[in-house]
């Protein structure tokens, strides 16, 4: 909350995807609660597990994924290769104050 007002911008209308399932399903009812003096409806609630939040102290939005491309996205982020780093140790002393004086 900044002045009041989230600053997380989480107050999204319910969308209609392509594939027919509502990406933000917030029914209005026409109830409203006042907290620290701000109106807040069901357009402010946001998805979280409260296991994970708990587990590892942080707040954690929690989202379903239901189509094709995010599952292959998914695999692909699982499976992708490792990072490969290439390193070698040198065991001849370095006098850098002499290559200083000596450049």
């Amino acid at each position: 909350m900044k002045d009041g007002v989230c600053s997380k911008l989480f107050t999204n209308e319910m969308r209609q995807a392509e594939d027919g399932y509502p990406e933000y399903r917030r029914l209005n009812h026409g109830r409203k609660v006042v907290v620290k003096g701000v109106e807040l409806d069901n357009r402010y609630m946001v998805r979280y597990n409260p296991w994970l939040c708990h587990q590892y102290n942080c707040h954690i939005n929690v989202e379903i994924c239901a189509s094709v491309a995010s599952i292959k996205y998914f695999n692909k982020y699982l499976f992708k290769g490792v990072n490969h780093v290439a390193f070698s140790t040198d065991t001849q002393s370095c006098d850098e104050i002499q290559q200083y004086q000596n450049a």
